[in-house]
């Protein structure tokens, strides 16, 4: 009776091959991983973007919208100071039950408060009262208050801040990182003023939001005495 010389099991050639498609199919899944681990990052870097300038926009639209209201007929209520990046003005919360000025102490009612709006290092800040600036928004390259008058002439740093009706505000956001090599931002953007932001020619990816606020209370009383 003879037996069989023949050994169960795989060549060498057999081997090599199966190490060669598996290096193959792995890098490919991990090109795969990197690449959606990589868009990952960038849709939320994106959306922290976008929800930082909106939330923005809400909190600044919503008190510039009340710049000037004052009910107690207080002394130089309304826009006291008006630049192309920096907007200062009263208001009267008239809610006995908000620290309108931030000094943690609830307003009494007929409190004037001034809040201050600008351009601080990186940050949209916001100036209550005396305190210091408080960030709104960070990661921020440009904003720009442009006002329409009461003769319907636009400006940037007009003369006469009581003779503000509106205020448009344009932000421009960018990314808190270059996430994406291969990307380079060459856009220009372009502010109501006509001035030209850009191209900054780097990786960030960049939101540019507008828009305008009527000021309800502005020219309700005469405020040039």
């Amino acid at each position: 009776m003879s037996k069989s010389n023949k050994s169960k099991g795989f060549t060498l050639v057999e081997l090599l091959i199966a190490m060669a498609i598996t290096g193959i199919i792995s890098a490919a899944i991990f090109t795969a991983f990197q690449s959606q681990q990589k868009s990952y990052f960038i849709q939320d870097q994106v959306a922290e973007m976008q929800q930082n300038i909106r939330a923005a926009k809400y909190i600044m639209v919503r008190d510039i919208r009340m710049a000037g209201y004052d009910p107690y007929g207080n002394p130089g209520a309304g826009i006291t100071a008006a630049a192309n990046n920096t907007l200062t003005f009263t208001l009267v919360a008239d809610n006995d039950s908000y620290d309108n000025d931030g000094d943690n102490v609830t307003d009494e009612s007929g409190e004037l408060t001034t809040i201050t709006y600008s351009l601080y290092g990186d940050d949209i800040g916001k100036k209550t009262g005396a305190g210091n600036n408080q960030p709104v928004a960070e990661n921020i390259e440009e904003i720009e208050f442009f006002y329409t008058l009461s003769d319907g002439t636009n400006a940037t740093a007009p003369a006469n801040p009581i003779d503000i009706r509106s205020v448009q505000i344009t932000i421009l956001a960018r990314a808190a990182k270059p996430e994406d090599p291969k990307f380079s931002n060459t856009k220009i953007y372009l502010p109501p003023s006509g001035a030209n932001w850009g191209p900054y020619n780097d990786g960030f990816r960049r939101r540019f939001l507008s828009t305008t606020v009527k000021c309800r209370n502005m020219g309700l009383y005469d405020r040039h005495e």
